[in-house]
């Protein structure tokens, strides 16, 4: 895994083109911005056990889109269709084992395999199931974006409509659950057809290339989100280009911070809160960054600071993202989720998650069986999330838990690509009920 460009050019997540995919290091943020090339799959293994790239959606994503470069750029293959399948099926699970707790990222295995092997069953030959494994790993970075978009939408509606004071709505967030890089779409268009056709003109690319395929673009609010470009030639070779316009957690608009995107563009937002989230600090080096950049009233909070804030009464809702929720609604966080959760119900103040029905794992039947991640006792001991100067005593012992689950009764609704999530009188969610009231919908 080498170093990519960095220094100030546009702030990209992930940066993919079919063969090629470079995620920026989030470790270094924000004080400085590293794209890491991704070569494989144990580079993107490495990548997300370190945490360049967090955020389940995002881990997911990246994951996907690392075996699809990896048989991009197979030399050979001495096997059949169902070798093919092995290999493929091999792969993912062993990007599974990179971050357990993550949902995302296992679901999004679950449904690759499915491709691989219905792809498997019909082919003729080993590449046929390479392709399509590539051109799904593709589908599912679109569908992030569309769905991250839906969340954000059902949220600000929901919490709009359930709030008395519509304008002044003050939200916390914890961890980060956003996306970067407002660009115009017109402009981004443009720019590529000027280059493209600069490069056809002189000889380095073959004509036509067949310009009304070009554009596939997202947006919402007048911020773009994600440009997927196809261009497509006469031998039938696929040239994608991929814009992210992005997230740092997801792949597009963003869930908690997408829902606060949306109430602020509704002119409802009067100020949003994020913790520190210690101790890698993704509120303080990501979450205030991007608020930041996009100009939305923003104050940062220590993680202790949190209970206090909502005492001062200076919290209409909280609004956090999710690793992994278990069909009862019991939901899997960041660590500090909570204690947040449990501070909310005291001073009655409504909860909320915010994630993708993908988040959503229906073979748990609470978040007991949930399995918790402990990371590196250096991210305590050391400062800048273990990547700095010892700061604790030698000798000490560290319990340092990645996430903790916090409990169905002290979430206000769930809210998704498909609609919030609510309680009918009880302490509990039926999401099961929900997916298949709402299955083909969006």
């Amino acid at each position: 895994m080498s170093v990519g460009s960095g220094g100030d050019k546009t702030l990209e997540a992930i940066c993919y083109r079919r063969g090629s995919l470079q995620l920026l290091d989030q470790r270094k943020l924000p004080l400085e911005t590293l794209h890491l090339d991704i070569h494989d799959t144990n580079d993107a293994w490495d990548a997300i056990k370190e945490m360049v790239v967090r955020g389940a959606p995002a881990i997911a994503i990246a994951a996907a889109l690392s075996l699809a470069v990896e048989v991009s750029n197979l030399a050979s293959f001495d096997g059949t269709s169902h070798d093919a399948s092995v290999f493929l099926s091999k792969k993912l699970d062993f990007l599974v084992s990179s971050r357990p707790t993550a949902v995302n990222l296992s679901d999004s295995a679950v449904k690759l395999k499915e491709v691989i092997s219905k792809a498997a069953a019909i082919a003729k030959e080993a590449n046929s199931v390479f392709q399509a494994y590539i051109e799904a790993a593709e589908v599912m970075l679109e569908d992030d974006v569309t769905s991250n978009k839906a969340i954000g939408s059902y949220g600000a509606s929901f919490i709009k409509n359930y709030l008395t004071d519509s304008k002044n709505i003050t939200i916390l967030t914890h961890c980060n659950t956003g996306r970067y890089t407002p660009v115009l779409v017109f402009y981004f268009i443009c720019m590529v057809d000027w280059f493209l056709s600069y490069l056809a003109w002189h000889g380095f690319l073959p004509y036509p290339i067949i310009l009304p395929e070009i554009a596939k673009y997202n947006s919402v609010t007048g911020l773009t989100r994600t440009i997927v470009i196809r261009i497509r030639y006469p031998d039938g070779v696929i040239l994608i280009f991929l814009a992210f316009l992005n997230s740092l957690a997801t792949a597009g608009y963003g869930t908690a911070l997408g829902v606060i995107r949306a109430l602020y563009a509704d002119g409802a937002l009067e100020r949003a809160y994020c913790t520190e989230t210690r101790p890698f600090n993704q509120g303080s080096r990501l979450t205030a960054f991007e608020l930041v950049h996009e100009n939305i009233p923003a104050t940062l909070i220590a993680d202790s600071a949190a209970a206090a804030l909502m005492n001062a009464g200076r919290v209409k809702a909280v609004i956090v993202g999710a690793d992994r929720i278990a069909a009862n609604g019991d939901t899997a966080n960041k660590i500090g989720t909570y204690n947040l959760a449990v501070s909310a119900m005291h001073h009655g103040i409504p909860f909320y998650v915010a994630a993708p029905l993908t988040s959503v794992d229906l073979s748990l039947s609470s978040g007991q069986e949930i399995v918790i991640e402990e990371r590196s006792p250096k991210e305590l001991l050391h400062t800048r999330g273990g990547l700095g100067e010892q700061v604790a005593a030698s000798g000490i012992l560290v319990w340092n838990p990645a996430f903790d689950v916090t409990q169905a009764k002290l979430i206000s609704g769930i809210i998704t690509e498909k609609g919030v999530i609510t309680k009918n009188g009880t302490d509990t969610f039926d999401i099961a009920g929900f997916v298949r009231k709402t299955a083909g919908n969006l």
